[in-house]
This record gives structure tokens, sequence and C-alpha cells, in this order.
């Protein structure tokens, strides 16, 4: 691949070489507003150089000239293909003749293969000899990716651009939008070269996809999710004192005798006891006669709360929103308690890092606390899908697959997809897995036989 790339980059290939690359990053450069050399600072190096594998690939896969007589591959292997073994030479053949596809992984043997459908071709499956994505990739995962045959085994090429289940579905539908304005535009042409044969028409989708610019599409919807992850940035948050918010925790260990450090701390003129006898408000006062520069300031004029001193087992605790503070409050309480206390320690927390971790608890489901409750929230959530339109069915809904001998297959495969992920689910959560036969029945259809 590498001695390739290097031919591509020669005087009579640069220029289209060039072309190619523009094609692919002159949208994304413009719907994000950057230049086009700058794209790669918007990704981590393991993407950038994916990136740039993906455009290589597209521009060893075209042909050039006006007959599309032109290609890379076949001048280096015309210059230089008995240099490269049999086996490099049938890879390289089928790189150039290759098409690539946005693909989702159906089964999964780790370590050795994955099993894909073609989502632009859905009749079409096919086995990938593949050890890292079997290894760690998913089922439903979805993929941008060229496959090639070689010596009767498929093989991705480098480029394996991972894609979002929600820009699969966008990318499906652009995708199939271009298909269908390609097929009337070539039928028109069609008719005008044979107005007077009345032999039937017809432009085979595999047709529509090899002359689509699908390569392109598929790099603008990847690094579309790319460059938009780049680009968010969490909001400064900042108390009312301007300091950035970083939850601070200052820890003294007691040493001392506990009621002494009561009443320490009850002479210190800052802490006001809460009602509760082991803790305090940190107050600081405002200056009366500052002027407000909004309705909040206003109200938060006289007393305002800094802090939160609590007194537990062996060791007060200071609470508060900012490093500043925690460093000002431990001084004070330093020199207040004196020997009472020992060396403090100070621990902080980003306020984002709790709401992540507050968000993946209330995510993960709490099937031990009501299983009964949650196996009801399942059977609404399937029953609905049965009317909700799926990708996997042609955009059919379960209920108007299973009218075809085609859509009865496609229900089957995923209703034993969604079964096998239940069973998953319920081994790492320890639990009895939902049970989704009910469904077979419900649209009439032979019971499953679980791989």
């Amino acid at each position: 691949m590498i001695r390739l790339m290097k031919w591509s980059e020669k005087p009579q290939w640069a220029d289209l070489l060039d072309m190619v690359f523009e094609s692919h990053l002159s949208y994304p450069a413009k719907l994000f507003g950057i230049p086009e050399d700058d794209i790669c600072d918007y990704l981590d190096s393991p993407s950038s150089d994916l990136l740039v594998y993906a455009i290589f690939e597209d521009f060893f896969a075209s042909s050039f000239g006006e007959r599309g007589e032109l290609n890379v591959i076949d001048d280096y292997l015309k210059r230089r293909g008995k240099r490269e073994p049999a086996l490099v030479r049938n890879y390289l053949k089928a790189l150039r003749d290759s098409t690539v596809s946005l693909y989702e992984i159906i089964d999964l043997n780790p370590g050795k293969s994955v099993k894909l459908r073609d989502l632009l071709q859905g009749d079409r499956t096919l086995t990938v000899q593949e050890k890292m994505v079997s290894e760690y990739a998913a089922i439903w995962d979805c993929l941008a990716a060229r496959v090639v045959a070689v010596r009767g085994k498929n093989y991705f090429t480098v480029s394996i651009m991972q894609f979002t289940r929600f820009m699969a579905e966008e990318t499906m539908t652009a995708v199939e939008g271009l298909i269908r304005t390609h097929k009337r535009q070539q039928l028109k042409r069609l008719r005008k070269r044979r107005r007077k044969s009345s032999a039937k028409l017809h432009v085979s989708r595999e047709e529509a996809l090899k002359t689509l610019p699908a390569a392109q599409m598929f790099t603008c919807a990847w690094l579309y999710d790319k460059i938009l992850a780049s680009q968010v940035t969490l909001p400064d948050l900042r108390n009312i004192d301007d300091e950035s918010i970083l939850l601070s925790d200052v820890r003294f260990p007691i040493v001392g005798d506990r009621a002494d450090v009561i009443a320490a701390l009850d002479k210190v003129a800052e802490f006001e006891r809460e009602d509760n006898e082991s803790a305090w408000y940190w107050l600081e006062s405002e200056d009366p006669d500052s002027e407000a520069d909004s309705e909040f300031d206003q109200l938060s004029l006289g007393e305002l709360e800094i802090g939160y001193a609590e007194l537990r087992s062996n060791a007060l605790v200071l609470s508060t929103s900012s490093a500043e503070r925690a460093e000002l409050g431990q001084a004070l309480l330093a020199a207040e308690l004196g020997d009472l206390v020992g060396r403090p320690l100070i621990s902080y927390q980003d306020p984002f890092e709790i709401l992540e971790e507050s968000a993946e608890q209330e995510s993960q489901p709490t099937f031990e606390e009501n299983l009964e409750t949650d196996y009801s929230a399942f059977d609404d959530y399937y029953l609905k899908a049965l009317d909700d339109p799926i990708a996997l069915l042609d955009h059919k809904t379960p209920r108007e697959a299973v009218a075809t001998e085609k859509g009865r297959w496609q229900v089957n495969e995923w209703l034993n997809r969604m079964q096998r992920l239940e069973n998953l689910r319920a081994e790492l959560a320890n639990y009895e897995p939902y049970d989704l036969t009910w469904i077979w029945r419900e649209l009439k259809i032979d019971l499953p036989r679980f791989r």
C-alpha cells in the first residue's frame, strides 16, 4: 500500500490525486468554515490516518481519461507488477474494482470473522475474514468500508469508518435519493438512444451505486460526526466571584477533642451553625453599598454562603465550589483550629464528571429493584416496535414485512438478533433474559432457533 501511495504522487498522477482529495474535503471544509488543509487538525492521529487511507483507496478505485482508460493501479502493475507477489497483485486488482458501501454487522466470530449485511443492497450478506473488527465490534455496528475478494475469501481494505446508527440512517436516505435521481437520468439517456426499440430498459441498483460518488458521501458524513464532536465545548461554569466552579473538599483529620473543635468553630465569625449540631455555613458578607449588575446580584446582597463545613466521625470536611475558596477556607480553619486538627487534604471533582456518572447510572436498568416493571416496559417497547418502520426490513414495519416470504425471513433475522442481544444483556446483568418468542406468535411466523 505504501509503495502504491508513493507511486500515486508521481507527476503524471499528482494532479488527479489532488482532485480526488479535494472532492472528499471541499464540502466538509465549506460546511465547517475551515481550510481543507486544516481538517486533520480536528481529528486524532488514528482518525487522520484513516481519512488519508480512505481517500487514497477511492483514488486507487477511480478511472480517468475520456473513456475511463486510466487507473493508477493498472499503471503500477504494468510497470512494477512483476516485483510484487501474486497475492499482492490479486489484492490490488480487487481494490481497483472495489466499491465502498455501508455495512451492518449481523454476526461475529470473535478473532476470526464478521458477517455483514450490505445496507445499500439489502439482500446481500457476506462473511469477511477480520481479526480486529471481530474482537472489538458489536452486532448492529455500522461500517463504511470496501470488501475485496482474494483467493475465495473476503477481506476489508485498510479504511474502515465506523458510523453511528443515526448517521448511517441519514447517509442511507441521502444515497437512496441519489440512486433514484441517477436511475431517472440514465433511463432518460437510454430512451433517447433507443427511441425505436421496444426492449425494456433497466438500470440496476448495483450499476447505479458504482457510478455514484459514494466514497465522498461516506467521507463527508464520517467527518461531519468527527469534526462536530471535536468542536463541542463544555460551558465555563463560574461562581459569583467569577471563579471556575470546581467542587472541592478540604478534609481536616480531628486530632483533638471533638467538643473543643465544635467550640472553636462556633467562635469563628464567618461560620454560622446550622440547626444540625455538627454542620456550619461559611458566610461571606457582601458590601451593601456595592452596585448590583443583575436581579440575581440584588438578591444575593447581604450574607453570601461560600462553603459548608460538616463534622464527621473522625474529620471536619469543608466543601466549596472553587479551588480558590477551598484554599482560603483551608487557611482560615487551620489558623482558628490550630492543634485540634491535623494536616488537611484537598480533593477536587469536575461537575461535568458528576453529571456523566449520574447519566450512566440512570441509564442502567434497575432489574434487581423492579424486575416485573422492567419486563412490562420491554413489552411496551417491542409492541410499539412492531408498528415502526425498521431499516433492516427495507423500512417496513414488522407487521407489514411478514406479508412476504422475503419479509418473514428478514423479521426472523431481526428478532433472532434482538433475542441474542437480550440474552447477552441478561448475562452481563445477571438476570433472567427477556423472552421475545411472544412476538413470533404475534406475527404468526415460525418460532425461532437461536444460534
